[in-house]
C-alpha cells in the first residue's frame, strides 16, 4: 500500500446514513426486492432492535434458490446470511476501513455504534466514486489498490 488518505478522514464523511436492510425472517424475496429497489447486491440484516445480526447478498439468494431448488419467498433470509460481519463506527479513520477492507475481502461495511446498531453503510463503490472526484489521486489510487487487493483470486477454501 503506497498511498493513503487524509489521517483526519473519518467515515461518517463518506457512509450512507440511509441504508437498506432486512431482517433474519425476512424472505429472500423481500431481501431481493429491496435490493433491486435500490439497485445494489449486498444488505445489512438487523435484530428486532438495529443491532445488525448478519449480512446478505444477491449472490447468496441465487445459490440458495439453485442449490435448493426453493423460490425465494420460500427462503429465509437467517438460513442463507452470513453472521461474521466486520463493521466499523462512524468516527473511524477511513484508511484505516480501507486495510480492514482489504485484510476480510469484503468491499462494504456497515456503520456501527457502540451498542452495535446501524448508523449507516460504507461501499469501496461509493468510497472510489467520492475519492475519484473530491480526494484528489492519492486517495483515489489507494481505494484502487483495495479494490485490486479484494479482487485477487483466494483459493476455495478462503472465500467466504
Amino acid at each position: 500500500m503506497n498511498a493513503s488518505i487524509d489521517a483526519q478522514t473519518s467515515v461518517r464523511d463518506f457512509m450512507n446514513a440511509a441504508p437498506r436492510w432486512c431482517r433474519p425472517h425476512d424472505s429472500l424475496a423481500v431481501a431481493a426486492n429491496l435490493m433491486l429497489d435500490r439497485q445494489i447486491s449486498w444488505l445489512p440484516v438487523l435484530s428486532d432492535g438495529k443491532r445488525v445480526v448478519g449480512v446478505i447478498t444477491s449472490r447468496d439468494a441465487f445459490i440458495a434458490a439453485a442449490t435448493r431448488r426453493r423460490r425465494l419467498d420460500e427462503i429465509a433470509v437467517e438460513g442463507v446470511m452470513h453472521t461474521n460481519v466486520h463493521a466499523c463506527q462512524p468516527d473511524d479513520d477511513i484508511d484505516n476501513v480501507l486495510i480492514a477492507m482489504e485484510a476480510y475481502g469484503v468491499r462494504r461495511m456497515p456503520v456501527v455504534d457502540a451498542d452495535g446498531e446501524l448508523v449507516g453503510l460504507v461501499s469501496l463503490t461509493d468510497l472510489a466514486r467520492r475519492a475519484a472526484h473530491h480526494l484528489g489521486p492519492v486517495a483515489a489510487e489507494r481505494v484502487l489498490e483495495t479494490l485490486a487487493a479484494i479482487g485477487e483470486p483466494r483459493s476455495a477454501a478462503e472465500k467466504v
